[in-house]
């Protein structure tokens, strides 16, 4: 089993202990306490999985994560790396986590003592606040920071990586409606759904390996000027890109607005006939078979 984000090691002991199975804790940080809590089958690193991987692929039963996932910063990167070494088919991962949009999620819930603070306030005005009422400035900055994903943000990461939800429980807030009301210039930039929900805790299969997650990217737009011996014009746009297995599309605009649009074709160029006079440029798109899209300009070139 690998803990991640195991803090001061108490779970993964718990786990070495009452369980009788070989554990791996992991933080960002060497806790003063690993020293405290010896086992046989226990041992601790310091690894910060989104920097660098220290674990084999399909080398762990279980991966296990309790209120710990709400401070990455990179939280898609560790999920992703999580992946690759659980067991596909045979291996799972339960999570833990709290989230942004929770009336709690500022961390600060002993001190403050209303929902949301962390979406009405700036954070300036809430760690001024905290320091007032006796919470000191390690604590802050190790707990008050929380990413900002969804529970829907995090399910859609999960399809991503082929990770089935083989169970899940959600923790709920009982919803403060007249609260609600009196700061909903704000708050009512959230759905309610979101706001209600303090913890996601799911069970998670590994269903297939998983492909390296790669954005689209178009290296250059390149756009030339062609004029034939009867001094018709034409413009050529070339998109460049080593994606695989993409379609192209071009927009072409005169003075800044679109005059035509050629649509999505195997081929990476295309070509314009040049009637009148004025500034011109391309916008390529680019998309894949999961209709995964990017795009890119070209220079501007001065018809005249």
């Amino acid at each position: 089993m690998l803990e991640v984000g195991c803090g001061g090691g108490y779970v993964s002991y718990c786990l070495a202990e009452h369980y009788n199975c070989d554990v791996t804790g992991i933080d960002i940080y060497e806790s003063e306490h690993w020293e405290d809590l010896k086992h046989n089958n226990l041992k601790f690193k310091a690894v910060d999985l989104s920097v660098a991987n220290p674990f084999e692929d399909n080398s762990f039963d279980l991966v296990v994560s309790y209120v710990a996932w709400e401070h990455m910063r990179h939280p898609f990167k560790v999920l992703q790396e999580c992946t690759k070494i659980i067991k596909t088919k045979q291996g799972n991962m339960f999570i833990s986590a709290n989230l942004y949009r929770s009336p709690i999620a500022s961390h600060l819930y002993r001190h403050i003592f209303f929902p949301w603070p962390h979406l009405i306030f700036d954070d300036e005005i809430i760690v001024e606040y905290a320091l007032s009422q006796g919470v000191e400035q390690w604590w802050i900055d190790a707990f008050y920071y929380v990413n900002k994903l969804t529970y829907s943000e995090y399910k859609e990461y999960f399809k991503i990586l082929n990770l089935k939800i083989i169970n899940e429980k959600l923790n709920y807030s009982k919803f403060d409606k007249e609260f609600y009301n009196r700061f909903e210039d704000k708050l009512g930039l959230y759905p309610i759904y979101d706001l209600e929900i303090n913890f996601f805790n799911v069970l998670l299969s590994k269903q297939a390996e998983i492909k390296e997650y790669k954005r689209l990217n178009i290296e250059e737009v390149k756009l030339n000027l062609i004029i034939d011996s009867e001094n018709n014009k034409k413009l050529r746009a070339d998109c460049i890109s080593s994606d695989e297995s993409i379609s192209y599309a071009f927009y072409l605009y005169k003075d800044d607005k679109i005059v035509e649009k050629k649509m999505y074709t195997s081929n990476s160029y295309t070509t314009f006939n040049i009637n009148e006079k004025g500034f011109y440029y391309i916008k390529a798109f680019i998309k894949d078979l999961n209709n995964n899209k990017t795009s890119a300009v070209s220079e501007k070139i001065e018809i005249t």
